[in-house]
């Protein structure tokens, strides 16, 4: 790993492309810290370099350097792209449509973009930065969780207050990330590359305890989120590699035992950290009379399906509009229209409401035709991603990293059905990244 980045460093020197995807990379966990607001837009480092990514492949395609081919996966964005832009005269708030689309827009254009500019050759290079930069941002992680613990103010720990220890006596995590389930979204690219990495037995990017060091410390920031959305995305994630790794024939059952207990290991560190680290709740009637290891599990298994729950009331009223409107069902309300919507079109210091559910705020902003175009686009990528998979010994990492990020991709299925913002610049690159590896061949590069 840390030779894979020596030769980053000496290899970016005088190749543009593979020192903006590494830069990249590493801008991705810092979502909130550092950044500033801008005349309503957060500027923070992947959305610059994002747009320098997307300057560099459209600089390749106007001089024929590139050229990006017809697959399935590009016609679909194409549609979902013009669609998009065609509900906006549904739209109550102008404004805020056109600013989700763009928002939209760029980032399948980053995913594009990666796409493009990416070479078989950087893969090594760029899983090492991401194995490093996660590494960061845990170990800034675990000191939000230990800092909070001992009194640290949260100003000091780059905590939201309402994640500090005062609500279930242990803090939630949420590192460089604006939320905990963001970061726990962040978390699982690398947590199902290094598993990927265990159940494959590839070394190409760094040893196996090295691997088995990485898993563990990165699952176990995924549990101290306590993101029930990214825990339950992780079960998934792990399912849908075993399942793929076994049917390709590149992993074997000892392996996927090895990482399944790599996995429980973190889980159960995690238990011990929060049980002898945590402090009695302000209000115990918010964990039911429980803490420690007990009001963090209590947290995990409770359901929000109740009346009061904020996420039950969005869905409901989701639901509502769409038997309100029969014709949002085909159109939608338009993009970004559901806050304004059941807000009477007033922006409230907290801004617009969302549904916190993809899938319902999907069909309801860009009706079932903007709804199902994300999901073909998703499922083709899996689909030419999965055929792509061997257990050819001469390129096994490809494979690993493939699988890996289908994995994570179906993690994130999971997660999306308690969070709702398309635009996460993190999953659009891992769609991007997985596009070059599985189907760069159809895109040509001059020397």
């Amino acid at each position: 790993m840390i030779k894979n980045t020596k030769e980053f460093i000496n290899k970016s020197k005088t190749d543009l492309d593979l020192l903006l995807l590494g830069l990249l990379i590493l801008s991705l966990p810092f979502e909130r810290i550092p950044s500033f607001d801008l005349y309503g837009v957060t500027i923070r480092a992947s959305l610059v370099i994002g747009l320098a990514v997307i300057l560099r492949a459209a600089y390749l395609l106007i001089n024929k350097k590139a050229k990006l081919n017809k697959s399935l996966t590009m016609i679909v964005l194409v549609i979902f792209i013009f669609w998009i832009i065609l509900i906006i005269p549904e739209s109550i708030n102008f404004q805020r449509a056109i600013q989700v689309v763009a928002y939209n827009i760029f980032v399948i254009l980053l995913a594009v973009s990666v796409y493009l500019i990416y070479k078989k050759e950087y893969l090594k290079h760029l899983i090492s930065l991401l194995f490093i930069v996660t590494l960061f941002v845990s170990a800034f992680a675990f000191y939000q969780f230990f800092g909070d613990i001992i009194g640290v103010p949260y100003e000091y720990t780059g905590l939201a207050e309402r994640y500090t220890s005062g609500l279930f006596g242990f803090p939630r995590v949420q590192g460089f990330s604006l939320e905990p389930l963001y970061f726990g979204s962040f978390m699982l690219v690398p947590t199902m590359l290094a598993l990927a990495l265990i159940v494959t037995n590839d070394k190409s990017v760094t040893s196996k305890k090295i691997q088995y060091f990485l898993l563990f410390v990165f699952s176990t920031v995924i549990f101290i989120t306590v993101a029930r959305g990214a825990i339950y995305g992780m079960v998934v994630g792990v399912i849908v590699l075993a399942i793929i790794s076994l049917i390709k024939k590149i992993s074997t059952c000892r392996s996927l035992a090895v990482g399944l207990a790599v996995i429980a290991l973190a889980f159960g560190a995690s238990l011990l950290i929060i049980n002898y680290g945590s402090r009695i709740p302000l209000d115990l009637s918010k964990t039911f009379g429980k803490r420690g290891a007990a009001a963090f599990t209590q947290q995990l298994t409770r359901t929000t399906l109740n009346d009061t729950d904020e996420r039950a009331i969005a869905r409901t009223q989701a639901i509502d509009l769409l038997q309100n409107n029969k014709s949002a069902w085909v159109f939608g309300l338009g993009p970004g229209q559901f806050g304004p919507y059941i807000q009477n079109n007033t922006k409230t210091a907290d801004g617009w409401a969302i549904v916190n559910n993809l899938t319902l705020e999907l069909i309801v902003e860009t009706g079932l035709v903007g709804f199902l175009l994300i999901v073909a686009y998703f499922l083709s990528l899996v689909f030419i991603g999965y055929k792509k998979v061997s257990n050819n010994k001469k390129d096994l990492l490809s494979s690993a990293v493939i699988a890996g990020l289908i994995a994570y991709l179906s993690t994130q299925a999971i997660q999306y059905q308690g969070f709702s913002t398309l635009y996460v610049v993190h999953i659009w690159v891992v769609a991007g990244l997985l596009m070059g590896v599985a189907i760069g061949n159809l895109t040509t590069r001059s020397k």
